[in-house]
């Protein structure tokens, strides 16, 4: 039952690739640290050079954008449409009021007002903006799990800052389990369960 661990420092927090033992998983170091940073040069509204700070910051009403961009604003849209806007990709600028994201706009909750076309993002109003920090992880997890498995890697477990996603199964043979901190005060280190 003994793994290897991989581990680095993404998205301003920390990822982990645990495997079987003896798999060699520290030569995908290069191949996963290429992958996060690539999404994070395309995404980040923490980033002055990403494309998605690009769009945000332009006063175009268009912005050509990488496939892979469009590919996670589209899924925004498309989960923004299905949640009835529960989940908004105009949010930045409120979040920015709150204290805790740097996106600038004057208009928020509006997503109907964004349009992916192609390789395009299109906004219907200045000062409309699109965050994608509540989808882009959750794309780079995904991306760094089918790496894995293109690589040959049946078994493994993959934490993206909190995100997991898995493969396979533990080298003892059952499931891949995670325990899940208890919040309460007083509680640090303890488990509230296992999933």
């Amino acid at each position: 039952g003994e793994t290897e661990t991989l581990q680095g420092r993404a998205f301003a927090s920390h990822w982990r690739v645990t495997v079987p033992a003896g798999q060699g998983i520290e030569r995908q170091r290069v191949g996963i640290e290429a992958l996060l940073a690539n999404v994070d040069a395309q995404m980040s509204p923490w980033r002055a050079d990403s494309e998605i700070t690009r769009f945000n910051a332009g006063s175009d009403a268009t912005c050509a954008v990488s496939s892979e961009t469009a590919h996670v604003a589209r899924a925004a849209l498309d989960l923004a449409e299905a949640s009835g806007g529960a989940f908004d990709p105009t949010v930045g600028p409120l979040v920015a009021r709150w204290g805790f994201g740097p996106i600038h706009g004057s208009e928020a909750g509006d997503w109907q007002g964004l349009t992916v076309t192609g390789d395009t993002l299109t906004r219907a109003r200045p000062g409309l903006t699109m965050d994608l920090c509540g989808i882009a992880k959750g794309r780079a997890l995904d991306l760094v799990l089918a790496n894995l498995r293109a690589q040959g890697f049946t078994d493994a477990l993959v934490d993206l800052g909190g995100e997991l996603g898995s493969l396979g199964q533990h080298p003892a043979g059952r499931d891949w389990r995670v325990a899940v901190e208890d919040p309460r005060p007083g509680m640090q280190g303890a488990a509230a369960g296992v999933i």
